[in-house]
């Protein structure tokens, strides 16, 4: 994989940890949901360059299939507006990053399911090694978006017992 694939792995990473962190600031919860969407499948191409660019059908199946197996009496329109409407906003970020790692880990079994004997060998390592990089990346994204059990200052117990 070149460096400038796995920056812009490394940018795709961070922008979904970061929309689902935190959707408020990237804006409407449908613009956050539609900007995800691109980003899976820009992840998609990035992961596996003999996918066309067009090759879109199967991310947006899964993710009408995973709406009507998350929400009773979904309809077809988009996560975020039904959630909106039936008062349910708040699950938004919870719900798409449960889709995130559906649609890798349904790539990954697609991936694998689709191997052709005729695959080159060198092919299959270089799809692997692109799917190892992003998972990478996204791992480090994540950790540096989160707070570490460790962070702030000691506690001196020693001051604390001669304030009593």
């Amino acid at each position: 994989m070149s460096p400038a694939e796995d920056r812009l792995l490394a940018f795709v990473a961070s922008r979904l940890e970061s929309m689902l962190r935190r959707p408020a600031i990237w804006g409407s919860l449908l613009s956050v949901e539609e900007r995800i969407l691109q980003l899976l499948e820009l992840r998609r191409v990035l992961l596996d360059p003999s996918l066309s660019a067009n090759d879109t059908h199967r991310l947006l199946r899964s993710y009408s299939r995973f709406i009507s197996e998350t929400l009773d009496d979904a309809t077809v329109e988009p996560l975020a507006v039904q959630l909106e409407q039936r008062g349910r906003a708040d699950e938004f970020s919870a719900l798409m990053g449960k889709f995130v790692e559906h649609e890798l880990a349904e790539f990954l079994v697609d991936t694998r399911r689709s191997e052709e004997p005729a695959l080159e060998r060198a092919e299959h390592v270089e799809r692997m090694d692109r799917i190892l990089t992003y998972l990478s990346e996204s791992a480090n994204a994540h950790a540096l978006r989160s707070p570490s059990p460790l962070s702030g200052d000691p506690i001196e117990l020693h001051n604390v017992l001669k304030q009593d």
